[in-house]
């Protein structure tokens, strides 16, 4: 049939017209795509992270592609599964519906819609999703309505980081512009995701970086170890978000640690703790020298029963190495699971660095402030106790000058002789300190006599006795077989410990001295009803230049340290025990004599 020019005409006109129309929605398509990329884009443009957007983005889409509702799934790794972080619905659909879809527990890769699309990191668009029973959700997409499903990835350094899905009550054929301008989407967001990210590891980075130049400046501040203490912990809680910080010191010559401070609530059941090297994670920590970590710590039974009690979940612990020397362990604790990567377990390990180097810090600069301390008391004591003597002779030289008189120089001569002995006993105090220090203290040994030796002694302060009205009583062996020793050093050892018991008894009371020997050790033993010792000050009653606060008692804080010395180079040893102040004392020296005798 032979059609005319007007029907070939019209033919024609009506292909040109379906050409535009065809090429007008296309443009509209286009352009439609377009504005919703645009949005999306904005949307980007003034967020920090993707869950701050996430939400508007879900809408954006639904509303310009007409979708029923949105959802947006991010990818577990470590538990190998989605999980939904946001949706959207429009009235077409209940937003109950939609979370029965994501409570469904077959959300892994290659499975179903989603895992296809993490899997294979491409699009998938399914026209009605109740007809393939072959997909998890399919019976439960029948039940609700939902027909049309279409998802694309997002892709972060060439991996699936999220997926969203898009869900229709009617049933929709795949739309290749839709699909094209949804990969073009994916890719926007998942650049966004990875530069957040990446500015995000950067902020942190940053944050930690002023965190530890806080840290850095406290461990220089040279603080007290208290206020020390107080400053770094709550700083490093506050830096890692932690619950719990607690720094165990060691105990090296119990091989314990013990609790130095802690920082963080209720923890006042901790305070008396010990903990054994080897023993729980602290101990294990400082045992091996390494950063350990427990999860699930209320039911690890490696974990001290106190910290199980406070509800601790995660506990990291952290060796505190100054010098390559164990100073104790940083504890770290939170009541939730905590997972570090490998970044922040380093950021951890340096923090304890600069608690260890913080606390050297400040333990030498105490000791060189109580060094300090003690030196310019010692001076000042020693001032006073050399003007002392010096004073009294002086003063009668003076008078003798003056006045020629027997009774005044038959006192003044006993006087001046008593004085310069004093004086001479300080300045050989100071002499054997000195010798102690360099190492030139020299022992002279030879057969000696200990009860001779006490008896010489107790004559030597049997005036000075008399003066203060005090007691003197002795309880000696009638023979006291020979030992090996320094006549002169154990004399002095002995004539020291009598003079301060004199020193420190009022009158009336009663100063002992007992001798005791047996097959293991010769033990004289000095006991006095005086001023006693404080329980705080008896540790460091033998330590060189402390004197006992408040103390009435003069001298320069030397003689028990050198006693102590002459004793140790003997092989013996000397104790002072004292009920407390007002109660007495008693010191203790035992020398061996199986030693004393091989020698």
């Amino acid at each position: 049939m032979i059609k005319s020019a007007d029907e070939e005409e019209q033919l024609l006109r009506s292909a040109a017209l379906r050409n535009a129309n065809a090429i007008l929605l296309a443009r509209q398509q286009a352009e439609e795509d377009l504005q919703t990329q645009m949005e999306v884009t904005r949307l980007l443009v003034n967020a920090k992270t993707i869950e701050e957007v996430a939400d508007a983005i879900l809408e954006t889409l639904c509303r310009k592609l007409s979708w029923a509702c949105a959802q947006l799934w991010r990818v577990d790794r470590e538990a190998g599964i989605l999980r939904r972080s946001a949706g959207w619905c429009s009235d077409a659909l209940r937003q109950s519906d939609a979370d029965a879809l994501a409570r469904v527990d077959s959300l892994k890769r290659g499975g179903g819609v989603l895992g296809r699309i993490w899997q294979e990191r491409e699009p998938v668009w399914i026209e009605d999703m109740g007809l393939d029973d072959s997909l998890p959700r399919a019976a439960l997409a029948r039940t609700i309505g939902i027909k049309a499903v279409f998802g694309f990835p997002l892709i972060v350094s060439g991996e699936v980081s999220a997926i969203i899905e898009l869900l229709s009550t009617e049933r929709r054929p795949a739309e290749q512009s839709t699909m094209k301008m949804a990969t073009a989407i994916g890719s926007h967001i998942g650049q966004f995701i990875e530069r957040a990210a990446a500015e995000a590891d950067q902020r942190k980075a940053l944050k930690q970086l002023r965190q530890l130049q806080a840290i850095t400046e406290t461990a220089l501040a040279n603080l007290p170890l208290k206020q020390l203490y107080e400053n770094v912990l709550s700083k490093i809680s506050e830096t890692v978000e932690f619950d719990m910080a607690v720094v165990l010191l060691l105990d090296d010559s119990a091989k314990e640690l013990y609790i130095g401070a802690a920082f963080g609530a209720n923890l006042d059941s901790l305070k008396a703790l010990r903990v054994p090297l080897g023993e729980s994670l602290a101990g294990r920590v400082a045992a091996e020298r390494r950063f350990i970590m427990v999860q699930d710590a209320e039911r690890d039974l490696s974990i001290r029963s106190e910290l199980r009690a406070l509800g601790f979940r995660t506990i990291f612990g952290i060796p505190l190495l100054a010098r390559n020397r164990l100073i104790g362990v940083l504890e770290l604790g939170s009541r939730s699971r905590r997972q570090l990567a490998i970044e922040e377990i380093d950021f951890l390990q340096l923090l304890g660095q600069q608690v260890a180097m913080a606390i050297e810090n400040s333990s030498l600069y105490e000791k060189a402030r109580d060094a300090n301390r003690i030196k310019d008391r010692f001076l000042s004591v020693a001032s006073h106790e050399l003007r002392t003597p010096l004073t009294s002779i002086l003063g009668w030289t003076e008078m003798l000058k003056r006045i020629d008189n027997d009774e005044i120089r038959a006192e003044a001569i006993p006087a001046i002789e008593s004085a310069a002995r004093t004086l001479a006993e300080l300045i050989e105090d100071l002499l054997d300190a000195s010798r102690i220090r360099e190492g030139k203290l020299v022992l002279r040994r030879e057969a000696m006599d200990l009860r001779s030796i006490v008896e010489s002694a107790l004559k030597t302060v049997t005036p000075a006795a008399q003066q203060r009205g005090v007691k003197l009583e002795a309880e000696l062996p009638a023979v006291v077989p020979p030992i090996q020793g320094d006549p002169g050093r154990i004399r002095q050892v002995v004539w020291n410990l009598l003079t301060n018991a004199v020193k420190f008894t009022p009158p009336g009371r009663t100063v002992s001295a007992r001798v005791r020997f047996d097959d293991v050790a010769a033990t004289i033993i000095i006991e006095d009803e005086g001023e006693g010792i404080g329980s705080d000050f008896l540790p460091h009653v033998f330590t060189e230049l402390r004197q006992e606060e408040g103390g009435r008692a003069g001298g320069l804080g030397l003689g028990l340290h050198i006693v102590k010395t002459i004793v140790d180079m003997h092989g013996g040893t000397v104790e002072a025990h004292s009920a407390g102040t007002g109660q007495g004392a008693t010191f203790i020296v035992r020398f061996p004599v199986a030693a004393a005798r091989a020698s």
